[in-house]
């Protein structure tokens, strides 16, 4: 898979670079706890759905034990701040990074064992296409991990627990099971975490009562 080139005003550029600079600092920690809540096993391939700058894909390459890394992004100088902090592993080989949405992932059914999420289910509008697109690229018994701080999943949904209980039932409707909500240390509980695992066959999940814990879901986008 090539990495594709993203297009970015030079205008822009400095200031571009500087925002990648700042989430990159400021995610560090909590996409470091990710990583160690996915716990990839050698040789596993994983995904990193909204890569952002490139690190939490940088920690998976340190490992230097996972198969391939693929991180996939939809921001031009995001992108390009991912390239610059990972080009190394990309001379390699062993890093993909390829600008695309979280619900149209350019690979195929089953391509990964594992899948760190950043933010990448906060649409509102999107959270069952992109959670049924999860479901669809990693391999059975995949693992996923899934993370938002509280203020993007209040942008949309208006309150945190409403939106991580539709996220939750997202899941599970596209075939995921053992759904758990955890907040993360590393920035003192403001950044939630669902760890997840894909169905060992294409049977779909019924809701859990775990679900209830965290409060009563909207209705799940089923287009």
């Amino acid at each position: 898979m090539a990495q594709r080139e993203p297009h970015t005003s030079a205008g822009w550029e400095p200031f571009a670079g500087l925002a990648a600079w700042a989430k990159a600092r400021s995610n560090r920690a909590v996409e470091a706890e990710a990583v160690e809540l996915l716990a990839p096993k050698s040789g596993e391939d994983i995904l990193v759905a909204g890569s952002g700058p490139g690190v939490a894909v940088a920690l998976l390459a340190d490992r230097k034990t996972c198969g391939r890394i693929i991180g996939i992004e939809t921001s031009a100088s995001l992108m390009r701040a991912a390239v610059r902090r990972n080009q190394a592993y990309l001379d390699v080989g062993c890093v993909d990074l390829v600008e695309a949405r979280a619900d149209a992932v350019p690979l195929a059914d089953g391509s990964v064992d594992g899948l760190i999420a950043i933010d990448a289910l906060a649409p509102e509008d999107k959270v069952g296409r992109i959670a049924r697109e999860f479901a669809r690229v990693l391999r059975p018994g995949g693992r996923l991990v899934s993370m938002a701080r509280d203020v993007g999943l209040e942008q949309d949904a208006g309150q945190a627990e409403a939106k991580l209980a539709r996220a939750i039932k997202a899941l599970e409707l596209a075939g995921f099971f053992d759904v758990r909500h955890v907040r993360m240390q590393a920035d003192k509980g403001r950044t939630v975490a669902l760890t997840a695992a894909r169905r060992l066959s294409a049977e779909t999940a019924r809701p859990t009562e775990r679900s209830s814990a965290v409060g009563a879901a909207d209705p799940i986008d089923e287009t």
